[in-house]
């Protein structure tokens, strides 16, 4: 019998609907991208606006046949959202779930699918992610000077970890590697994310050290901090919950899918999020 569709993680096409974590408050322009625009208030908490309902997360905002371009000014109130002072009620709007639950009977075929993927479809990671350090057999497309220090630094950084030293693996890699959200800090935000897997199957929940993690790791990128603080608390960002759903539910037909698009997020944002969280289930499950 044909699996049904995955609604628990597609967003209905062409229906405004916002995060469910949404800071308050005014926000001024913090970036403008091609999908995405980025809104900052007086307390340092972001909150975007896409074009793309695929790309939210529990601080994001969608709605359709809106020019992103044209908008400059974002106001949210506990009854309304108002961009450039037009107002729109916000019980109008869809609430995007961004939690996830892990059944305990599907854990070993979830983890036996997941830690399957960087060899499986390996083919989908972009050139310079994090992948190799799941993946050694890679590590030559790294020729540069800059390349070879940013993959001995985290290769070193891997090493800590599996040694327990897990502060000081996730300090080593921080702020490293490439895109406006480095490398090293989306990969530490998917270890925090993969911590809570862990908990989300009856594990041990990591709530002190995610705690500390996000405390040393957290710094001054407006963008990193808004990635950690929602991996810290398990609210995953919409591509990376499809991904986790299809595995739990091992719907291998759509997995694919979802990994393209997960993947082809920033120049490497997607893949060192999902290297970070396999790298966790895989390190920490037996702590």
């Amino acid at each position: 019998m044909k699996r049904p569709a995955i609604t628990e993680v597609d967003p209905p096409l062409g229906s405004a609907c916002a995060g469910d974590d949404l800071a308050s408050g005014s926000f001024s322009l913090h970036s403008r991208f091609s999908q995405v625009v980025n809104f900052v208030n007086d307390q340092k908490e972001l909150v975007y606006l896409t074009s793309n309902p695929e790309f939210m997360a529990s601080n994001g905002i969608f709605f359709p046949y809106i020019p992103l371009e044209k908008i400059s000014a974002l106001t949210i109130l506990e009854e309304v959202i108002s961009l450039n002072g037009c107002v729109y009620q916000r019980k109008d709007l869809l609430v995007i779930d961004t939690h996830l639950s892990f059944p305990e009977s599907s854990r070993t075929a979830f983890e036996n699918s997941l830690f399957s993927i960087p060899e499986v479809y390996l083919s989908l990671f972009p050139e310079k992610s994090l992948v190799f350090l799941l993946n050694p057999g890679i590590e030559v497309q790294f020729t540069s000077d800059f390349d070879r220090q940013f993959r001995l630094n985290a290769c070193e950084s891997a090493h800590l970890i599996r040694e327990g030293k897990i502060l000081d693996g996730l300090l080593r890699i921080k702020g490293t590697g490439y895109g406006l959200s480095p490398s090293g800090d989306d990969f530490i935000a998917g270890f925090l994310l993969g911590l809570h897997v862990l908990g989300g199957f009856g594990g041990h929940d990591f709530l002190f050290l995610r705690d500390k993690i996000f405390d040393q790791t957290v710094g001054d990128n407006l963008l990193t901090v808004s990635f950690l603080k929602n991996a810290k608390k398990g609210s995953y960002f919409l591509p990376l919950k499809k991904v986790l759903f299809l595995l739990v539910h091992d719907d291998k037909e759509s997995l694919e899918i979802a990994l393209k698009q997960l993947l082809a997020i920033g120049a490497t944002s997607g893949a060192d999020l999902l290297t970070g969280l396999i790298f966790s289930v895989k390190y920490m499950r037996d702590l």
